[in-house]
């Protein structure tokens, strides 16, 4: 008879380790910061914060689908280049392109909210003290909201691997999102 051991555990960010609100109340305030970007690359669109806000939604909206449907992450570059901010005499892919990951970032940061769950940490610590690695997987569109997220709330000590799909280029639930987590575990 085989018997393995457990080893490692694997967890999601939001809805796992940390709860996520939003409505469009925040995500209209939130566009603010979007603004200050675009204003930062001198990138003056015309729009005010709710045609701005409007423009993201049904893009966001559009690029959700896409993504549910194939599975795959672009880059924040892309995402907001392709799906987003397509409108190409606004918004000049190149410059899009420069300012994407920060985009993304106040995205993932502000157009949500997020708090950690009371009993994370605890339940961290008795895996780590157990001796089991520990890792993040994340369907996120910044490369570095997870991190930012993770030192924000004291957990980064935990994870011997943190993935967003941002940055591997597919989600959960594809598979090869959890083989590479697996094997960066030395699993």
């Amino acid at each position: 008879m085989n018997s393995q051991k457990i080893r490692a555990a694997i967890f999601d960010m939001g809805g796992t380790l940390e709860d996520v609100y939003y409505d469009d109340a925040l995500r209209l305030k939130a566009t603010h910061g979007l603004l200050a970007i675009l204003a930062k690359h001198n990138l003056d669109s015309g729009l005010n914060v709710a045609e701005l806000f409007s423009m993201v939604k049904t893009g966001m909206a559009r690029y959700g689908v896409w993504r549910e449907e194939t599975c795959l992450e672009l880059s924040p570059e892309r995402q907001w280049t392709e799906y987003i901010l397509t409108d190409h005499q606004r918004f000049p892919s190149e410059q899009v392109e420069t300012m994407g990951e920060a985009l993304a970032f106040i995205y993932d940061i502000n157009f949500f909210t997020r708090t950690v769950r009371p009993q994370a940490q605890a339940m961290l610590d008795a895996l780590h003290s157990r001796g089991f690695r520990l890792g993040v997987i994340s369907n996120i569109f910044s490369r570095q909201a997870v991190p930012h997220n993770l030192a924000r709330y004291g957990l980064s000590e935990y994870f011997q691997v943190v993935l967003s799909s941002s940055v591997v280029g597919y989600r959960k639930p594809d598979p090869r999102i959890f083989i590479e987590a697996a094997g960066l575990l030395g699993l």
